[in-house]
């Protein structure tokens, strides 16, 4: 009697289920998003293996954490900090702050450097290590201000020193912004045991840069260093 009364209550359930069920496949398709992965990430690229290891197993971590402390002893509090051999230059952006000094310590007699801030054998360095003028940044990936000096003044500190032997440039980490700083450091030490720490370096600040502080949107730990994507730059930059 029910059937008769409403003709159309079987076929409706069937179509409403049918709809559940294709809206079920739409979700758990392999490779079907709803919303696309932020521009740079691989989603569905195998993990370098090797990479993906040293990252997984966290050995760099105190490393990171050290080196930020070591920086809190020599006076840093933000990033960028930069020494140029013994003396701080703090959030520059301006290259002729970083020019005049330069000049300035090129054509004086350099004093003894403190062992914090000499060259070490586990340091990542840009130009000659011999070079009379040692440029140290303590710098954290995710720090917007960072990302401004790696595109605008540390390039033209490349070109102008680096490049002819005249300085060195070393990175240290600073890493104090979040989980996602210290992460994104791991990851580039362990770009750094095959070779390509520079490269990795790079990748950070320029996908940072390019999909968040570009555009006025925030980066700090919002899943742009989560684990899976430093994994895919990881595989765009070809390590293993």
């Amino acid at each position: 009697m029910d059937s008769e009364r409403n003709p159309y209550l079987v076929p409706a359930s069937i179509v409403v289920a049918g709809l559940l069920i294709a809206a079920a496949m739409v979700y758990t398709r392999p490779g079907l998003k709803l919303f696309s992965a932020p521009s740079g990430s691989e989603d569905d690229a195998s993990p370098p293996p090797v990479f993906a290891s040293c990252l997984d197993s966290g050995k760099h971590r105190k490393a990171v954490e050290a080196a930020a402390e070591e920086g809190k002893n020599l006076g840093v509090s933000g990033t960028p900090a930069s020494f140029i051999n013994d003396r701080m230059v703090s959030v520059a952006f301006q290259f002729s702050s970083f020019q005049e000094q330069i000049e300035a310590e090129l054509a004086s007699q350099n004093s003894p450097l403190p062992d914090a801030l000499k060259i070490r054998a586990d340091d990542f360095v840009l130009g000659s290590p011999a070079a009379k003028v040692m440029v140290v940044e303590y710098g954290d990936f995710q720090c917007p201000f960072c990302g401004k000096f790696f595109k605008t003044a540390g390039q033209q500190l490349k070109e102008t020193y680096l490049k002819s032997g005249k300085a060195a440039f070393v990175w240290r980490d600073f890493a104090f912004l979040g989980e996602e700083s210290i992460r994104a450091a791991e990851a580039a030490r362990c770009a750094g045991e095959q070779g390509k720490f520079w490269e990795y370096h790079d990748y950070l600040f320029n996908y940072i840069w390019d999909n968040y502080y570009s555009k006025n949107i925030s980066g700090e730990n919002v899943g742009a260093f989560s684990d899976r994507n430093l994994k895919s730059f990881a595989a765009t930059l070809g390590l293993d």
